[in-house]
């Protein structure tokens, strides 16, 4: 039982139990009835020296009593990018000199609870990812599909880092549109959030900065390529990297708000693997692969001006190479819409969608 201090629309709560996470890191709080909560528009939970104090603010009057989710796995706005499960980007590239490049970029990665504890047993799910390019002569496509398996090994602060992140891509396919180039991997990876500003996330709304270094690996079966197409090969790759997330609201009519996002990844091939340069010959573009184990650099940045909370106007910088067949990018710069979805029932917001 716990004590509260008198206002106006306060409830008292009675508490059966409290129980705590191995870690503990976490608490359920069990209630003594749990139709006192009928009716809350807020339940505040209080830490003091030696006791714990609940609040329960009722629903102001004639506002109803709140939503109830609905059944099954559904979806809502994402407040931001980093957790973002559902990612649809169109975009347009001028070009000087050539035909203009039209690009669709899209990932979905949804994670499910294995016990609804997540904290304990972690989450399961996939992760599928495109790029795929408009060009003449050249095939500049990503595909890249993996289970995936995410957990929360450290879950305090440490320093300015909020925890530890594991990520674990079990098992997958990178390919490009035309299977000259195919690979099966699995990677797993931690990552370092810190939060820059503020300290807490208050509102969707409010001005943040997120940056999230990664350090892991990925490894597997290089099954086809164009250079040796008939021999299969190892792969194995160490991973750096991080990605940096900021929104803030200028209070610019008709947008609400906006988002800068800077992702970069190093993979340094340990093995020979394939690697994609592209020339003009005769005036067309013409792909040069080789093999070697020069490092793969990829940054990509994208200014996000939110004209809805779902959709927004996109402005992309993109440099260096992605598998399977790191064709080289070359400073491209593109515009066009941006659409993103987060689950909201059944699911957990995950991390993996930039892996």
């Amino acid at each position: 039982m716990c004590t509260i201090a008198s206002a106006v629309n306060v409830t008292k709560i009675g508490i059966k139990e409290i129980d705590a996470d191995k870690a503990s890191t976490m608490f359920s709080i069990v209630l003594s009835d749990p139709n006192e909560l009928t009716g809350a528009a807020q339940l505040i939970v209080k830490f003091g020296t030696k006791d714990i104090t609940v609040y329960q603010i009722a629903t102001p009057s004639g506002a109803g009593h709140p939503a109830k989710p609905p059944s099954g796995t559904s979806a809502g706005p994402a407040a931001n990018k980093q957790n973002s499960d559902i990612y649809l980007s169109g975009t347009y590239s001028p070009a000087i000199n050539s035909p203009p490049q039209y690009q669709i970029d899209g990932s979905a990665a949804l994670m499910w609870d294995l016990d609804k504890q997540h904290y304990d047993r972690g989450q399961l799910g996939f992760l599928a990812a495109v790029t795929t390019d408009k060009r003449r002569q050249v095939d500049p496509d990503s595909y890249r599909v993996f289970a995936a398996y995410q957990n929360t090994p450290l879950l305090r602060w440490i320093g300015p880092v909020q925890g530890i992140l594991f990520t674990w891509l079990i098992g997958g396919v990178e390919t490009d549109r035309k299977a000259n180039n195919i690979n099966f991997i699995t990677s797993p990876s931690l990552d370092f959030p810190i939060r820059l500003f503020p300290s807490v996330i208050r509102a969707g709304t409010q001005p943040m900065a997120v940056l999230t270094p990664t350090v892991g690996f990925e490894t597997g079966e290089n099954f086809h390529n164009a250079v040796t197409p008939n021999e299969s090969r190892g792969v194995f790759r160490g991973v750096l990297g991080g990605t940096l997330v900021a929104r803030f609201d200028p209070k610019l009519p008709g947008f609400k708000g906006i988002e800068l996002s800077s992702a970069y990844t190093l993979r340094l091939p340990v093995v020979d693997e394939i690697f994609t340069n592209t020339k003009t010959v005769n005036g067309q573009a013409v792909d040069v692969p080789f093999l070697g184990t020069n490092p793969r650099h990829y940054i990509k940045e994208e200014l996000d001006l939110k004209v809805t909370n779902n959709f927004s106007l996109a402005i992309k910088h993109e440099y260096g190479a992605i598998p399977s067949a790191f064709r080289m990018v070359d400073h491209k710069v593109s515009v066009g819409l941006t659409y993103s979805l987060r689950q909201t029932k059944d699911g957990v917001p995950t991390a993996v969608r930039s892996k």
